[in-house]
């Protein structure tokens, strides 16, 4: 009986996403398309990189790409997964605030070196930010510390891997110890921020994805 309960239980949010990404196709079709494109640009950009690096550490090393990619599976599965949704919007906020905050600490380089350079770096600057607004499409409601734990588990050890390790995206010279601490910097605050934040959701700006987990 209890089986039973849980079984259709999660039926009918099954039913229930199916029926929701039915009525916002258009809206998923386009953010698919948006972050297949972004994957591909990203992990072609890494290609090098990665051919570079042991097959044991390459889950490590496209962190933009790999974030649009969850995003891009957390829309396509026919289920929602709370510590997976998590996962994705932490990523997401992460890579986007690390990506510009990279380009300002390596200016000399990005932005001042040249006028493509500048020009591309306007372009995925502005990218990244908008992977932070999709943060609000995953971020679950009503986290479990359970989740934090392996949230914050996931993200320094990424962190150890790519500054301590070495593994970190290839960056012109400047300041990689400021960048190593900025990063550990972010990875605690935004896991804390987006944690809280699932808590105190009430209205959420896409309410109609996260009343799924009601």
């Amino acid at each position: 009986m209890r089986g039973s309960k849980w079984t259709g239980k999660y039926d009918c949010r099954l039913m229930r996403v199916i029926e929701m990404k039915e009525r916002n196709r258009d809206f998923f079709l386009l953010l698919i398309i948006i972050n297949l494109l972004g994957v591909a640009y990203g992990f072609g950009y890494y290609a090098p990189q990665l051919a570079a690096t042991q097959p044991i550490y390459w889950i490590f090393v496209p962190d933009s790409p790999l974030a649009a990619l969850l995003f891009t599976l957390a829309l396509l599965l026919p289920f929602r997964n709370k510590f997976f949704d998590f996962i994705a919007a932490i990523g997401l906020v992460k890579v986007g605030i690390w990506t510009n905050m990279v380009f300002v600490l390596f200016s000399e380089f990005f932005v001042f070196s040249s006028m493509d350079r500048f020009l591309l770096t306007i372009f995925l600057g502005a990218l990244h930010i908008g992977m932070i607004a999709e943060a609000a499409v995953v971020l679950p409601k009503r986290l479990k510390p359970r989740h934090l734990v392996a949230a914050l588990g996931w993200f320094l050890l990424n962190d150890y891997v790519d500054y301590g390790l070495g593994h970190y995206p290839y960056l012109p010279p400047g300041p990689i110890g400021l960048t190593a601490l900025l990063t550990v910097a972010l990875t605690l605050g935004i896991t804390f921020a987006l944690y809280r934040l699932s808590s105190r959701i009430r209205r959420p700006f896409m309410g109609w994805i996260q009343t799924l987990y009601n």
